[in-house]
């Protein structure tokens, strides 16, 4: 039971008034002569008088009065119901925050996402008929739940379906827009935005702003008010040789107590060193030195804080140890010469060597043209060929099979390339036929092509604007499948790429090194090589990580691939779709090392290395900072939340039926008196 208005109770200290006149009130007698005893009498009931109250049935419905007034004033409810249970349909957003925080128990046993989700399942079904109801998830990445859903039912059992399910961070900002967007396409007049969060300080729900609709945020508190101590971050240093000891790192993060940490060391499931380390200022660390030959046959390392506190979700991170498969690349040089800085492949092999910051170097092999004919080239991913001079019968066919098999094959051109030879032996792999090389004066710019970003062209051709070419190799107009990722400023194709069985290929018509342009000493030489490369592989790599738990990662499907799975942390087996040339994986909310299985056609299913990666939980909501927003903003969550349900009409009820009996007692009193004594 509640108040509106809780200051009308001062009307409380009306009920002295009834207590003042009855206390002072004479009462009206029929004048008669007293003998002298009578007036002894009178003197007794005048002194009894001024210590008692008269009529006091009258005086006690004279004080239910005025108690029964100042009641009715402060408008009371015995309960609340929803706010938006009005008769009239409104279209109502609901942002539910599924975030790693709202795992924490609530004073009713339930975790948070729990008393949540009853809430909006609550005020789904109290909406009036033909109201609309947009439910986003809003936990790292927002997700739609329920679009502008018409029937509660079935937005009720979308709400009764919904899981928080892992580590993510909080997205509230970027879910309220995509809410606010799916809002906007309603024709109903009444637009409302429900907010069901804890109001952490990572949250923002005090930030959060809407023009387009009413907007009121219900805070969840958690019942555990220990502190949050949690794992921020691990590094493993192994030593040079397997059976040397590896120092694995551990940082720790909490708010500003210091705190005393048990922590625990696993490999595959089992604990293998363990220690206590202190936090101070928000921040410690632990070292413990490792086995390094356990380490070389397990496949997952463990860190997790054994001490309880406040949240569970982030006290543990994972490191995955297998080995990933580096991608091999040959290199095959047209023009050597006898210092390897020199030759045609200096300036490809550097880049290289230096990898792309977000995947590690590949596996480097180089050779002389005179080596392609005996090397075997099944244990590469990609063959370079620069400035090479016309394939052998035997050799072209290698190649042939390299590529429809899965591989990558890459031609640059030089003075060594004959345009007729190669379109002689290798025109069925070509993804365009070169015709002649030719100088060109002025020196040609590049155009960077308009449209999608093509996955051989991660960057797009930046940073490669400055570049001229003095000399190119004509090409003819690529036909097919074959698509021209980089053109000449004169609108000639200078980078195209085209497929051949199971594999890709791509025809670069200038050189790798700087004799006929300066393309390798541009901003963007180096991820235009690691994109061709990574590009024209069978298997793409994603990086490993760590990634916060809710990131979306992206993977070119590989070649011949009939079906992926992702095998989760939880040991769930989620099915990727393969219909696209990329595949999408946005199942990560739950922190641990991930593996794919690959279903190639010909082959056996077997795992993926290269598109392994790992998750953590998103430190950002471990701050579990209460940050409320404008009272005006926030409802009390859990039932008491919405429009109170008032019964002041049965107070001011009561207080008629009281008037009603104060004047029969009144009449009755005055008869009274009229009578003789």
């Amino acid at each position: 039971m509640g108040l509106a208005l809780p200051l009308a109770l001062l009307g409380l200290l009306g009920v002295a008034l009834p207590l003042w006149i009855h206390r002072v009130r004479k009462r009206s007698l029929r004048d008669v002569a007293l003998p002298t005893i009578a007036l002894l009498d009178r003197a007794v009931h005048k002194r009894r008088r001024t210590l008692t109250f008269r009529d006091r049935s009258l005086l006690y419905a004279r004080i239910a009065l005025a108690a029964l007034f100042a009641l009715a004033l402060s408008r009371p409810y015995l309960s609340r119901i929803a706010s938006y249970a009005t008769e009239r349909p409104i279209a109502l957003l609901v942002l539910l925050d599924d975030s790693m925080s709202m795992q924490r128990r609530s004073t009713r046993g339930v975790t948070l996402f729990e008393a949540a989700r009853e809430r909006a399942e609550r005020v789904v079904g109290e909406l009036a008929p033909d109201s609309e109801v947009t439910v986003v998830l809003a936990g790292e990445e927002p997700r739609m739940l329920i679009a502008r859903a018409s029937d509660p039912s079935v937005a009720a059992a979308a709400l009764g379906q919904a899981e928080l399910l892992g580590a993510r961070g909080t997205a509230l900002s970027r879910a309220l827009a995509s809410g606010l967007r799916e809002l906007s396409a309603s024709r109903l007049s009444s637009k409302e935005v429900l907010v069901l969060t804890d109001c952490t300080a990572h949250a923002g729900a005090d930030a959060l702003e809407s023009a387009s609709a009413h907007l009121r945020v219900e805070c969840f508190e958690a019942k555990d008010a220990r502190g949050n101590p949690y794992v921020a971050g691990m590094t493993l240093r192994e030593g040079r040789e397997l059976t040397e000891p590896a120092t694995l790192t551990v940082v720790l993060g909490a708010d500003g107590a210091r705190r005393e940490v048990d922590l625990a060391v696993r490999l595959d499931g089992k604990q293998i060193a363990s220690t206590s380390t202190t936090i101070e200022n928000g921040t410690g660390s632990a070292e413990l030195t490792l086995d390094g030959a356990a380490l070389g046959r397990g496949r997952v390392l463990e860190a997790r804080i054994e001490s309880g506190n406040a949240l569970a979700a982030d006290d543990m991170r994972e490191l995955s140890l297998d080995h990933v498969a580096e991608l091999s690349v040959l290199l095959v040089d047209g023009d050597p010469a006898p210092n390897q800085l020199d030759d045609e492949l200096r300036f490809v092999a550097l880049a290289l060597g230096l990898g792309d910051g977000a995947h590690g170097a590949p596996r480097v092999t180089r050779i002389d043209a005179d080596g392609l004919a005996a090397i075997d080239l099944a244990p590469f991913d990609v063959v370079v060929l620069a400035n090479v001079r016309t394939p052998s019968e035997d050799e072209a066919d290698r190649l042939r099979k390299h590529v429809a098999r899965g591989g990558g094959l890459l031609i640059a051109a030089g003075d060594n390339l004959d345009a007729f030879g190669y379109r002689g032996r290798l025109s069925a792999l070509l993804p365009a036929l070169p015709r002649s090389s030719a100088p060109v004066d002025p020196p040609l710019g590049i155009a960077r092509k308009e449209g999608p970003v093509s996955e051989l062209l991660p960057s797009g051709g930046a940073g490669l604007e400055t570049a001229r070419t003095g000399k190119r190799l004509l090409l003819e107009a690529p036909s097919g499948a074959s698509q021209t990722l980089l053109s000449l400023s004169d609108g000639t194709p200078l980078l195209v790429a085209g497929t051949h069985g199971r594999g890709r290929v791509a025809l670069l018509a200038t050189t790798l090194d700087d004799d006929w342009s300066d393309l390798p000493l541009t901003p963007g030489f180096l991820p235009l090589v690691h994109g061709l490369v990574r590009g024209l592989s069978a298997v793409d790599a994603l990086p490993r990580g760590p990634h916060p738990a809710g990131t979306v990662l992206s993977a070119r499907v590989p070649l011949g691939a009939k079906a992926l799975y992702l095998l989760t942390p939880d040991g769930r087996r989620v099915d990727l779709d393969v219909s696209k040339p990329t595949v999408r994986i946005d199942d990560t909310g739950v922190p641990g090392v991930y593996r794919t299985l690959a279903a190639l056609e010909g082959q056996p299913e077997r795992e993926l290395t290269q598109l392994s990666f790992t998750v953590v939980p998103d430190t950002r909501d471990s701050d579990l900072t209460l940050r409320r927003p404008k009272p005006e903003r926030e409802r009390p969550a859990e039932a008491g939340a919405g429009r109170p349900r008032g019964v002041e009409s049965w107070f001011w009820l009561a207080f008629g039926l009281l008037i009603a009996a104060e004047g029969a007692l009144r009449l009755r009193t005055e008869r009274r008196a009229a009578q003789p004594a």
